[in-house]
């Protein structure tokens, strides 16, 4: 019995920081169900706005966009953490459902931690299974050609998601997005969606 409670004690020790929670493994269907929800409420219709049309699949970057830093792709764009931490402090959300309580420090400290460690690294984009959009290596995308890319989601244990998407739909036409959104059941809603960049 001393060696199991030996054990449990130096497994705890040897966690990680950052909250189980925080990471689930790449490609969940978590990951695919944000992706779809974003891509409905926001980079689709901003695609058949700049003429893209619903009839051709949409390219999304095959990989995720990932905080700047060593570890990332020179032909891949990157976020810098400034950028995050200074958003997150600066922003208030309001419950989603409809209460008066704002998201507690708390879970925004919780989706930063979340954010600051899927986004470390930029991982394949699960786009796959969803339908109207063709997956292409940023090595492929030239100068012009319209495109979606996503960072990894970040989770809360309160089921909110906070993503990095983006839309560029010419040589100087595109979005920058931060979403905030809340799982309903086994879906995921867009809850507010702020604008980070613009061109």
């Amino acid at each position: 019995m001393r060696s199991g409670v030996a054990l449990a004690i130096a497994v705890f020790v040897a966690a990680p920081a950052v909250p189980a929670f925080a990471q689930p493994s790449p490609a969940s269907a978590d990951d695919i169900a944000v992706f779809k929800a974003i891509l409905q409420n926001k980079i689709q219709p901003e695609a058949a706005r700049h003429g893209s049309g619903p009839a051709a699949p949409l390219a999304v970057v095959d990989r995720t966009i990932s905080l700047c830093g060593s570890n990332r792709s020179p032909d891949m764009r990157c976020f810098e953490e400034e950028t995050l931490r200074t958003f997150l402090s600066l922003r208030v959300w309001e419950n989603p459902n409809g209460g008066g309580d704002p998201i507690t420090r708390e879970i925004r400290d919780e989706l930063q931690t979340s954010f600051l460690a899927r986004n470390a690294e930029s991982h394949p984009v699960p786009a796959g299974s969803i339908d109207g959009v063709t997956l292409t290596p940023s090595s492929r995308l030239k100068i012009g050609i319209a495109h979606a890319s996503f960072g990894s989601p970040a989770y809360s244990r309160d089921g909110h998601a906070l993503v990095l998407a983006s839309y560029v739909c010419g040589n100087v036409c595109g979005y920058g997005w931060m979403f905030l959104l809340e799982r309903r059941g086994t879906e995921w809603r867009v809850v507010t969606v702020d604008m980070l960049w613009i061109s």
